[in-house]
């Protein structure tokens, strides 16, 4: 018996596709919070916290891939207090791989850097804007006059890695 690819068979080999590369991606974007999670446990005191909703994952070309991730992350409570440092994390993305039975990750961390804090500077993940080699981000800084609430001072800052760790320049 002879199978006749029909519309609803071929639409079938497409959902089963999509399904298998959407899972590709979330296999991905896991490995990738597992990561941050790491960071986070790296520079917390023990008390300090990071909550998710104040975590960002971007995707460009900052290396040599469009799938390069930008990661902005807060951690806040350290001592108990109420301060707040912010991190940008860069990743390359690491084409998939095999070598006497080991894989590769998908991401591989290339530089983090804290890059603001209360009293100091802070970005708006929204306002950010990837270009290969640099990441530019918009945000506020304090003045002198502040109050610790409320930064007024406008900036934009780009970002950019020299020799595994991440640089800036004002813009």
């Amino acid at each position: 018996m002879r199978f006749r690819w029909g519309l609803g068979s071929l639409l079938a080999v497409f959902m089963l596709l999509a399904g298998m590369q959407a899972q590709a991606g979330s296999g991905a974007e896991r490995t990738l919070q597992r990561r941050v999670d790491g960071l986070i446990a790296a520079f917390s005191d023990g008390m300090a916290v990071s909550y998710p909703e104040f975590r960002s994952i971007h995707y460009g070309k900052v290396f040599e891939s469009p799938r390069d991730a930008v990661v902005l992350f807060s951690i806040e409570g350290f001592g108990g207090g109420n301060y707040h440092a912010e991190y940008l994390a860069l990743f390359a993305a690491v084409p998939p791989d095999r070598f006497e039975g080991r894989a590769t990750q998908p991401y591989r961390l290339v530089a983090v850097s804290k890059i603001g804090g209360r009293g100091w500077r802070t970005f708006d993940s929204r306002k950010l804007v990837i270009a290969p080699g640099s990441v530019r981000l918009a945000g506020q800084a304090w003045g002198d006059k502040d109050p610790g609430c409320c930064p007024s001072l406008p900036l934009q800052v780009m970002f950019r890695v020299e020799d595994e760790r991440i640089v800036e320049g004002v813009k």
